[in-house]
């Protein structure tokens, strides 16, 4: 009999019936995107869910409802092209299953790493301290994504820090760099806002551009004409750090005349909401890797596994925002989110 070919791990609901498998494409667990193949006197609907095929064998006869509100509604119909084992051939898995999609938020224990909401500052002309070598700027806190604080900082554009004498670009010392001897005309202490020169440049006219924090907000949103599902996070935080402030998350929609409006909310008060809600933990890491590139602390790892997709439309301008409510800094090495989704284009 021609079948959908599909692989992997497999959730048969052919004796479930209709009423419970349905629950994965109306909401009530999900909203699965699917494919169907007529069987003759049957249909053959499979929804992909992550790493999990859902499957339904249902006789023409008790399809009343699929053939009346999702037939016509499924992205794409499956035609008869086969194998020469009869299975139809079907070449639409990376789009069903979507392209895997990781986004690691920045680090709520380190302010130099909230680009969210920083305010980017060009060309300002920086005051000599008076010694020539230190240059101080309106603000402190400049947005650092230069030494691996952030997972794929370096895809993160328009945060970079430039600095001119006397119109001229310098090169910044190596991040990891303990002093000149690797080469650079200086470096920057992120936390303070100052600049620090190896040669003296009193008499010179020094401007830099750069970004300084101005909030903790973080957000995650998908592509024009993506549909980004979540569907895995992740906490990662440092055995020393201290919570001293309520994790927002905020579901907001953007509309036109009012801005970006919260349509959804949840908060993370105190460390024991985020065990009741989580799915354990994983293993401890040992602190290792040294002081430079390292993790200075043992390493706690959170899953929270949703039951049902968490689902953002570029299309209706849906964007996550995680943040802390008081925007007040966490102590200690190290907290931040992980997300694990799927990136789908919108039917």
């Amino acid at each position: 009999m021609p079948r959908i070919q599909i692989s992997g791990v497999i959730a048969d609901y052919s004796s479930d019936g209709w009423d419970e498998f349905v629950k994965w494409l109306n909401g009530t667990y999900a909203k699965l995107q699917y494919v169907w193949t007529d069987e003759g006197e049957a249909y053959q609907i499979v929804a992909i869910d992550g790493g999990v095929s859902r499957v339904l064998s249902i006789n023409k006869s008790d399809a009343g409802d699929f053939e009346s509100s999702y037939k016509s509604r499924t992205p794409k119909q499956v035609h008869s092209a086969q194998q020469s084992d009869g299975a139809i051939l079907v070449s639409e898995g990376a789009n069903l299953a979507g392209s895997e999609f990781i986004r690691a938020s920045h680090n709520f224990a380190d302010r130099t790493t909230w680009y969210g909401d920083s305010v980017r500052v060009s060309d300002e002309t920086l005051v000599d301290s008076g010694d020539g070598l230190t240059w101080n700027s309106e603000h402190a806190v400049w947005i650092d994504l230069v030494h691996g604080k952030i997972l794929a900082e370096e895809d993160l554009t328009g945060y970079s820090v430039v600095v001119k004498v006397d119109g001229v670009t310098q090169t910044m010392r190596d991040p990891f760099a303990d002093d000149f001897e690797d080469g650079g005309d200086y470096y920057v202490d992120y936390r303070s806002g100052d600049v620090i020169f190896e040669v003296s440049q009193a008499g010179h006219t020094v401007t830099a551009s750069y970004s300084y924090e101005n909030g903790s907000g973080w957000y995650l949103s998908p592509s024009t004409g993506k549909l980004l599902f979540l569907k895995e996070a992740e906490i990662n935080i440092s055995s020393d750090v201290e919570l001293n402030d309520t994790i927002q998350y905020l579901i907001q929609a953007y509309v036109p005349g009012y801005g970006w409006v919260t349509v959804g909310s949840a908060e993370y008060r105190a460390g024991w909401q985020i065990i009741q809600e989580c799915r354990g933990n994983h293993p401890v890491i040992p602190a290792f890797g040294g002081t430079a590139r390292g993790t200075q602390h043992d390493v706690y790892q959170i899953p929270f596994v949703y039951v049902a997709d968490r689902e953002l439309k570029s299309s209706q301008g849906i964007r996550l925002n995680a943040r802390l409510k008081a925007h007040k800094e966490f102590g200690g090495e190290h907290a931040s989110i992980t997300f694990y989704c799927l990136s789908r284009p919108e039917i």
